[in-house]
């Protein structure tokens, strides 16, 4: 374990997202997590209560502690809910050469809001410093402003605003894919409908298994089709706590 990875994003005291499931997945990947905190929600996997955003000074802390002092090519990006902490994430990644994966986490998988009216703005305003966004159809909807489930044309929109790598995820659909749309090339990541409970925080998980493949120097077509691969295992494996949906099971044990 010679790689780093910033995960930044919420906490979650229930454990199926969030910083929780970040550490998990890096662990996984046999890479070493560095946690940002950035808000606190108060929710489990049917229910949220509510939440709360760190002040821009503590962020702000928490990166100075760790960027000197470790070696760190790959952020990965999630809860922020607020405008000005995505800002100062994103262009404190971008001046230091860190690559940046950014989950737009605007909602909990409960129907919560976790962001302000400024974050959508501010993650397209951000477009060009960001390596690799993943929002699902939703998320790519409330971004272009575009009512439609058509991957390719919220992808082209995105495209159009300065994102550089768009992974349009699909898993709403009836027949599943991922598209990813780059400067290079159009890439189909072909799913498989899974009939599970055990689907709570893929979002997290998927974008963090990127961000930790990428760190071990995988290319992103390659670091995209493992993750995916891994969260299907971790979607099949049963983990039955609380009530559903259940987390995922993301250390496959």
């Amino acid at each position: 374990m010679n790689k780093s990875v910033i995960v930044a994003g919420g906490l979650d005291p229930s454990g199926g997202a969030g910083l929780a499931s970040d550490i998990k997945v890096c662990a996984f990947f046999n890479v070493y997590p560095l946690p940002v905190l950035t808000a606190l929600t108060y929710q489990n996997s049917t229910e949220f209560f509510g939440f709360e955003v760190l002040k821009l000074q503590q962020v702000e802390t928490q990166l100075k502690s760790i960027l000197d002092y470790y070696s760190i090519e790959v952020a990965k990006i999630g809860l922020t809910g607020r405008g000005e902490i995505l800002d100062l994430l994103v262009s404190t990644f971008y001046k230091k050469g860190i690559k940046t994966v950014l989950d737009p986490v605007l909602k909990t998988s409960t129907k919560g809001k976790v962001s302000d009216n400024a974050l959508v703005d501010s993650i397209t305003q951000n477009a060009g410093k960001i390596y690799l966004i993943t929002p699902n159809i939703p998320e790519a909807k409330e971004l272009t402003k575009l009512n439609s489930e058509n991957q390719q044309e919220l992808g082209e929109l995105l495209k159009n605003k300065g994102f550089k790598n768009i992974l349009i995820k699909g898993g709403h659909l009836k027949k599943p894919y991922d598209l990813l749309l780059s400067d290079e090339e159009k890439i189909v990541f072909k799913g498989e409908r899974i009939e599970t409970e055990n689907s709570r925080g893929t979002g997290c998980a998927l974008s963090s298994a990127i961000a930790s493949n990428l760190a071990s120097g995988k290319t992103l077509k390659e670091a995209i089709a493992i993750s995916k691969n891994y969260l299907t295992e971790a979607m099949r494996h049963n983990y039955k706590l609380g009530n559903p949906p259940y987390p995922l099971n993301l250390l496959l044990r």
